[in-house]
């Protein structure tokens, strides 16, 4: 009678598995937070859920007011700018805004007063300074939320003038 093999643990050797493909194929230059449903697959929303909703402004406001609080007002209007472009009629974007323009002019003010108290009241860049710190206060009114960027360049432009017309007084006296 023939002799039966018994079989061992060995296993046997197969053919090696085709590699699968990932579900998501992200190129240099892009991330699979751009691909679209059919690219991401079966990880897709359906087509009939709503939209994710919108990511709160909070993170925008706390780091917008801590920019402020650093005196860093450039810093913190390019924050409240870009999320102003996504929530334009956002009240805690705007009041923070609000805000924002009170500290730089109050950067100017207290310019402005440095250089009046040097006696820089005759100096053509203090002229110049009242120029710009009158035009950074209307654009506060007149101006959109999104040139919040401008406009504190513009206090902040009138702030190194009144010093500069002060250390022209300071170095001329001095």
């Amino acid at each position: 009678t023939p002799r039966r093999r018994l079989r061992t643990s060995k296993p046997r050797p197969t053919a090696p598995a085709a590699a699968k493909p990932p579900l998501v194929t992200v190129t240099p230059g892009s991330s699979a937070a751009t691909k679209t449903a059919p690219e991401i697959g079966a990880f897709a929303a359906p087509p009939n859920a709503p939209p994710p909703p919108p990511v709160g402004v909070g993170p925008i406001v706390n780091r917008a007011k801590g920019l402020i609080a650093q005196g860093n007002l450039a810093g913190a209007a390019r924050a409240l700018v870009e999320g102003i472009k996504d929530n334009p009629k956002n009240s805690e974007l705007i009041g923070t805004t609000q805000q924002l323009y009170s500290a730089a002019e109050a950067e100017a003010s207290n310019a402005r007063n440095a250089a009046d108290a040097a006696g820089a009241k005759d100096q053509p860049d203090y002229a110049d300074a009242n120029v710009r710190l009158q035009t950074a206060r209307n654009s506060t009114r007149t101006a959109g939320p999104q040139n919040a960027e401008a406009i504190v360049i513009e206090f902040g432009a009138a702030a190194n003038l009144y010093r500069t017309a002060a250390e022209r007084v300071r170095t001329a006296t001095g």
